[in-house]
């Protein structure tokens, strides 16, 4: 017996076959979208652009991101146009936000460094958090910087955040800035000799055409902070901690003003961590070491001994009142005047 064809049998058994067509094409389409995504991601990595997402519907490709300039922009679509395969790009990119003043900065203290303020590209970011973590390799890292325009030389602009980062390892914690260009520090030396060395380097100029703006080097801070200050026959012997040279110097001249016609003897080191009332303390101490005839006064902290001869009682008096009165609040003084 023959069969006789049935149309409406056969006809319904297109559909499971154009079903499997249609998955089909769309599976191949995923697969070629998949494939320009992933070589246009790699193209732009090539060239240091990280920024820029890409994204293909068929053969047509769209980017999307945020931009550190104009040229970055033309250059992604110029390098996703030329992956092999691509038909057309649409950049839907935009620029990133511009910062003026342009600022960065690093504080380092307690085992911490923070970075603030911007930076000019996010290759630039991972490098400088990297470049920090070499410098400080046992702190705690707490990375607040914001990706935005506003630097023209990006190669520069990181060979002065390097130097800025080189200088803030060399002290014992402290902070330091640009601010389109100007350089500030600020902190304790790690100890007299780098003291010295930053000092001098900041008399000389600048590399990288920072601009000098706040410099503030303090000399390394000392836990036990001494002067003292010995009268002998025509000698003057100053010796302790002093937190500048300038005012070593000043107390040199203080002592030189209290006690004419001496020599006076200067050996004091650099340190810092003097304590409230500090200056006012020794320039005291000074003042009544010259009414007796020889002696010595210790200011320790806050603690002041003060040992010597008299010549007479009246002016034995005289010195244990005013070492009582007039010293600033929370020192404490021991004295052991005799008269001879």
């Amino acid at each position: 017996m023959l069969l006789r064809a049935r149309p409406r049998f056969w006809v319904w058994g297109l559909f499971p076959l154009l079903l499997v067509g249609l998955v089909g094409v769309y599976f191949t389409q995923r697969h070629i979208e998949r494939d320009l995504e992933r070589r246009s991601v790699q193209a732009l990595l090539e060239e240091g652009i990280s920024w820029a997402k890409p994204e293909f519907q068929g053969l047509n490709g769209v980017l999307n991101g945020k931009a550190p300039s104009e040229d970055d922009l033309t250059k992604a679509t110029a390098i996703v146009r030329d992956v092999w395969g691509v038909h057309k790009v649409l950049n839907n990119s935009s620029l990133l936000p511009k910062f003026s003043p342009f600022v960065w900065s690093a504080y380092h203290k307690d085992g911490r460094v923070r970075l603030d303020g911007h930076v000019p590209s996010y290759k630039l970011k991972k490098t400088i958090t990297g470049l920090v973590k070499a410098k400080f390799p046992k702190v705690e890292l707490v990375d607040q910087l914001k990706v935005g325009r506003g630097v023209d030389d990006a190669d520069r602009w990181f060979g002065q955040v390097s130097y800025g980062l080189s200088q803030l390892a060399r002290l014992d914690h402290g902070r330091v800035s640009l601010t389109d260009g100007r350089f500030d520090l600020s902190g304790p030396a790690a100890n007299e000799v780098g003291f010295k060395a930053l000092l001098a380097a900041y008399n000389a100029q600048l590399p990288l055409e920072l601009t000098r703006g706040s410099i503030e080097i303090l000399p390394p801070k000392v836990a036990n902070y001494v002067f003292s200050a010995r009268y002998d026959d025509a000698v003057v012997v100053l010796e302790g901690v002093v937190p500048t040279d300038v005012m070593g110097k000043k107390l040199a001249d203080v002592a030189g003003a209290y006690f004419p016609n001496k020599t006076i003897q200067n050996k004091f080191t650099l340190g810092s961590g003097a304590p409230f009332g500090w200056e006012k303390a020794l320039q005291l101490t000074l003042a009544e070491l010259s009414k007796l005839k020889s002696g010595v006064g210790v200011v320790q902290g806050q603690d002041v001994r003060f040992e010597g001869i008299a010549e007479s009682d009246e002016t034995a008096k005289a010195i244990r009142l005013k070492l009582r009165s007039n010293y600033p609040t929370g020192y404490k003084v021991s004295d052991v005047i005799t008269v001879l």
